[in-house]
């Protein structure tokens, strides 16, 4: 009888090898990890076996609610918790509830297992969806960290005897079952995601537990062989291509498979090598993408940062110190190990504690690949800070309808938010052009400067116009990536142009200026639009009820949408060309100069509600509270039209800076000298966006910005 690989290696090689023991007991140890194993030891002492767990209700960010066993939405935590204690105690206790959970395990498979060749072999190539997947969840996205998990869980009491020799072999052939069947469909892996790295370590895992040495070996190469594809996906500036939220998620999925492999066969992907910049860039990436406030979050989440165990592993290889300071900022509150992501609990393991921590010295950070840019006022809790999406599309669910957003954050409040609702662009801090929602494209930088020491920070780029980074797995027919970004030349294809250029004046106050222009000679409805938490200020009693319509555009190639009607409150201003909001935590004035258009004496406003604030436990649930938010708009018709607003945003209960804004001369739209007087004096911003030099006065602007 042959014998798989998985009894000839070291164990545990899962989530962690023999020699790091040692560190953890360290960390059991430490008072953030001792309360916590002290009460899992508490809640484990009072059972007598483990059961597994399907999600409840809606489960939160993937919505299959019909699986049977998870472990992502925050179920399963007490077998991943008698993990985390057997690890550090050795005990037979939870030795055995672990034992119990993975019988039940085996128990389901028995269950599930006559169906899982008939439903993915008898198929046509090319016809597979997720919706033929055969295995424990019968769903291609949740199945390959069920793998993950159960094999840690077998790691941590394998050869102990926990586990009678029948149900050890019986769990081990359900885990050699699962690269056999993702291979067979292996064409539906573009290898340029998250879920196809996911598949490709759950492969890779799978295939250390086949009795079949040449097909092991196989699975074994071909994963090794797509991991320069894999890495490939993480850009030189550090960002991972799907952009957004699962940009987070396929980096940690990446490292996984590189952990694994390392574990098992010592191929090393922590090293440099021609598929890109790798982990360490992709770590600093993660530093330059936090935003500041009471408890660090990242971008496009209200979530606080928590261990994403990638990050911890990250440091213990590379030693960053600002990713130090970061891990020692999250330890200021009683937030990990978060049982929620995947896979959870597995912080504990990858934790070391900093010994060289230091806070970052730089306030701005930009990635030129990816096309985002943060500008901060401090890393302080009250901080202001602005991030800026303009360029590379990326993955169609990680990059939206959203070329040009931008969200501010002041004193830990989204107070111009991305309600993060959906990837429309009527959803986000965009113009919206006669109604038509952008189409996908990649942004294009024109003018960056983000120097500490100067007055002006600038990031200027237009909604299109740009190209895919020069890398072969982007320009792959096979690449999803590559219909999103070659499709449409940019957001409003002749229709009209979008420029837009944000400005950071003496880290107190923002200048964004918008410039449209008119592709087919014909005035266009331009809509902006501005959401917050906050409430409207300098508004007056409503109106009239108006209705907007928006003409919505593919976010996926299956996706057929029909036009959104929208039900607003049109209110008069105050004061026309002026109106804010304010929350107890943070307000911002709006005070808007228009070329070529007249300011806004009237907005259309309605409401909504936002995932906002964090409220539940540390260890399960999704955990952020909804709030309610305020959406405005306001139109202008016309050609080629400017707009320049002016935004001061501060902590609640601190005085406004700015207190009027003039425009003193232009140059049609791509030239504007502006006075804007402060509290400190007048400032005088000159913004020459044309590439010729103008003339003022007797003065010559040359292109470019610059304030006296």
């Amino acid at each position: 009888m042959n014998m798989s690989l998985w009894h000839e290696i070291a164990h545990p090689c899962v989530w962690m090898t023999p020699e790091d023991f040692p560190r953890l007991q360290v960390n059991a140890k430490l008072p953030f990890w001792k309360e916590k194993l002290d009460r899992y030891r508490a809640e484990l002492a009072e059972l007598d076996q483990l059961s597994i767990q399907g999600p409840t209700g809606a489960m939160g960010m993937t919505g299959f609610c019909s699986v049977t066993i998870d472990f992502h939405p925050g179920v399963n935590m007490m077998a991943l918790k008698a993990g985390m204690c057997h690890a550090v105690d050795q005990d037979d206790h939870t030795g055995k509830l672990i034992a119990s959970f993975l019988e039940e395990v085996v128990s389901y498979y028995h269950s599930k297992s006559p169906i899982w060749r008939d439903r993915m072999g008898g198929l046509n190539k090319g016809t597979w969806t997720g919706d033929n997947w055969g295995g424990l969840a019968e769903n291609h996205i949740i199945d390959p960290m069920i793998w993950f998990s159960t094999a840690h869980l077998y790691d941590m009491i394998y050869g102990k005897g926990f586990l009678s020799d029948e149900l050890a072999g019986e769990f081990e052939t359900m885990m050699g079952m699962f690269h056999q069947l993702c291979c067979l469909h292996e064409e539906m892996q573009k290898m340029d995601n998250n879920r196809a790295a996911w598949l490709n370590g759950g492969s890779y895992l799978s295939a250390l537990f086949d009795e079949n040495p040449i097909r092991a070996k196989v699975t074994m190469d071909k994963c090794v062989a797509n991991m320069p594809r894999l890495m490939s996906t993480i850009l030189d500036d550090g960002c991972h291509y799907e952009i957004g939220p699962y940009s987070e998620a396929a980096v940690k999925a990446i490292q996984y498979n590189a952990r694994i492999i390392r574990n098992v066969q010592g191929t090393d992907f922590f090293k440099p090598g021609d598929y890109g910049p790798g982990f360490e860039a992709a770590l600093w990436g993660w530093v330059n993408r936090l935003i500041p406030g009471s408890s660090l979050r990242l971008l496009t989440m209200r979530d606080r940062v928590n261990h994403w165990d990638a990050t911890c592993y990250a440091y213990k290889e590379y030693h960053t110190p600002e990713v130090g300071w970061a891990i020692n900022r999250m330890h200021e509150r009683p937030w990990v190990p978060m049982f929620r992501h995947w896979p959870q609990g597995s912080e504990f393991y990858t934790y070391q504690q900093p010994d060289n921590v230091k806070a970052p010295t730089f306030l701005d950070s930009h990635f030129d690949q990816a096309g985002i840019a943060i500008l901060r006022s401090s890393w302080k809790a009250d901080a202001c800070s602005l991030f800026f999406r303009y360029g590379f599309q990326g993955s169609s669910h990680g990059g939206g309808q959203d070329k040009l957003n931008f969200e501010l954050t002041c004193n830990d409040e989204p107070i111009l938010c991305d309600p993060l609702i959906s990837e429309r662009s009527h959803d986000r801090n965009l113009v919206v052009v006669d109604g038509h929602t952008q189409q996908q494209c990649n942004g294009k930088a024109l003018h960056v400067n983000v120097e500490n020491r100067d007055r002006l920070q600038v990031v200027s780029a237009l909604g299109g116009m740009g190209s895919m980074p020069d890398r072969p797995v982007f320009h792959d027919p096979r690449s999803e990536v590559g219909y999103w970004c070659t499709q449409n030349e940019e957001c409003f294809p002749g229709m009209a142009r979008h420029r837009r250029s944000i400005l950071f004046v003496d880290r107190r106050y923002w200048i964004i200026r918008d410039t449209l222009w008119s592709l087919d000679e014909n005035e266009h409805q331009y809509q902006w639009m501005f959401h917050s938490f906050g409430k409207p200020q300098g508004v007056n009693e409503i109106q009239e009820r108006v209705e907007h319509t928006y003409d919505i555009k593919r976010l996926y190639w299956s996706e057929r949408p029909i036009p959104e009607k929208r039900l607003t409150n049109r209110h008069p201003l105050t004061q026309a060309g002026q109106y804010g909001f304010a929350s107890d935590k943070a307000s911002a004035d709006l005070l808007f100069v228009g070329v070529n258009m007249d300011v806004p004496s009237t907005i259309d406003l309605w409401q909504g509600s936002a995932k906002h604030h964090y409220c539940g436990t540390p260890e399960g649930g999704d955990g952020m509270a909804p709030a309610p938010y305020v959406g405005s708009c306001f139109m202008a018709k016309g050609k080629d039209v400017a707009l320049v607003t002016v935004i001061d945003a501060r902590p609640a209960g601190s005085d406004a800076h700015v207190k009027a804004i003039q425009s003193i001369d232009t140059n049609g739209v791509d030239g504007q000298l502006l006075q804007i007087q402060t509290t400190n004096g007048m400032d005088m911003i000159q913004i020459n966006e044309s590439d010729q030099p103008w003339s003022m006065g007797g003065k010559t602007i040359a292109p470019g910005y610059s304030i006296a």
